[in-house]
């Protein structure tokens, strides 16, 4: 019986099959000249062969859109996607145009930004451990860059990049807190038992000089755009303790009539941008030569950066800043959505909700003017990546008040 029942199964299955391929001989619709088996069977509705519509894919390893050719206006760029520990703009030459060199975070690794190109070209292959700041000549050809394991006084080494992306590094100093080269100088602050001594290097000759000494041992120091200054120097900020805003030019050292508890302040151009804690409220100011004008709204003065009768900051109008948020956001326990903001007249003037225009929240910091005075740069604190704002339009409309 079994026998049987093998042979009935075995010849319903042939008559399924036979039925199935007279009914694609008979009844399918053929395809016609214009189409083909595959436009049938296989078209799931995507465009036809060679006719790509999709949106250019960004190189994830650059984080760059494409920004040649006929594309749309665009004031505002995320640069990069790398962690950044030091960047700068640079001009290689008067015939070209500037481009921005970057340092990545823990690695010290080099690369170069064209704006105009939109690509990103790694030119420092020398791998630096542990880098935590980095800072270029006006040339790109020198840098300087910060090592330290726990984020604190490190030490200082000078490079000089080739042609081939190598770099030759010289240790200069260590208990370096910050430095900066301007004009062919080495200026670093280094750290000892009585304060610290700012050093004067030239890069030509190797010789040393001390520029000044800041009198305490804990304290911030911002250097100026050129190599006599002005400079400035104030004890770390606390809300408990009161604090000076000292000014260096050259050798000399002069006490700014800049005081207060929680006291904070940054160099933005020809100005000094500083808070300070009022009660429970937060102070703002900027002070220019021996004028001093308090700000309608309190800002945290490292987010604010300035060339000649022009300051902008980092600004979340959503928040309130209080006497707490200054410490608050330095020991990494607040967070700010930051827009432009000019400051004019005292008055703080909207240049552009970063959010609403990039899709991203940013926590301002370490902003600089480019040489045009047409380029705004920041990083977000959050990732420490670098942006882009085009101030072009800022700065004309500012001209023409």
């Amino acid at each position: 019986m079994k026998g049987n029942y093998t042979i009935i199964f075995s010849a319903v299955i042939i008559l399924i099959l036979l039925g199935i391929l007279a009914y694609l001989n008979f009844f399918m619709e053929k395809p016609t000249d214009e189409s083909s088996p595959n436009d049938v069977f296989s078209n799931l509705e995507f465009d036809a062969l060679g006719e790509n519509t999709d949106s250019p894919v960004v190189d994830n390893n650059t984080g760059l859109p494409d920004i040649s050719g006929n594309q749309p206006r665009v004031r505002l760029r995320q640069l990069t996607t790398r962690n950044t520990v030091g960047y700068a703009e640079v001009v290689r030459s008067t015939t070209t145009p500037p481009v921005v060199l970057i340092g990545e975070a823990g690695v010290g690794h080099i690369y170069e930004i064209n704006l105009e190109q939109g690509t990103e070209t790694r030119i420092g292959y020398t791998t630096i451990p542990d880098a935590r700041s980095m800072f270029f000549s006006n040339d790109g050809t020198t840098f300087a860059v910060i090592t330290s394991e726990r984020g604190g006084p490190g030490q200082l080494r000078l490079g000089v990049l080739s042609d081939e992306g190598s770099a030759a590094l010289t240790v200069v100093a260590d208990n370096v807190t910050t430095a900066t080269i301007l004009d062919g100088v080495l200026l670093y602050s280094k750290q000892h038992n009585n304060g610290i001594d700012v050093v004067e290097r030239d890069l030509a000759r190797g010789s040393e000089k001390t520029l000044f000494t800041v009198p305490f041992r804990e304290a911030i120091v911002v250097f100026g755009e050129t190599v006599t200054g002005p400079h400035v120097a104030y004890p770390k900020s606390s809300q408990h303790l009161e604090g000076f805003v000292y000014s260096y030019t050259g050798t000399t050292r002069t006490r700014t009539p800049l005081n207060g508890f929680g006291l904070t302040a940054h160099l933005a151009g020809d100005s000094i941008v500083g808070s300070w804690r009022n009660g429970s409220e937060l102070t703002s100011y900027y002070y220019e030569g021996s004028n001093r004008l308090d700000l309608a709204s309190p800002v945290i003065p490292e987010k604010c950066t300035g060339i000649t009768d022009v300051i902008v900051c980092g600004y979340d109008s959503e928040t309130t800043l209080t006497s707490r948020s200054t410490d608050a956001w330095h020991q990494g326990t607040a967070r700010f959505e930051d827009d432009v903001w000019l400051i004019t007249q005292g008055q703080l003037l909207q240049l552009i909700d970063i959010e609403a225009e990039s899709g991203r929240a940013v926590d301002l910091i370490s902003p600089q003017i480019g040489y045009t005075t047409n380029d705004l740069y920041f990083k977000n604190k959050v990732d420490q990546t670098l942006w882009w704002y085009d101030l072009s339009e800022d700065i004309e409309a500012t001209s023409n008040q």
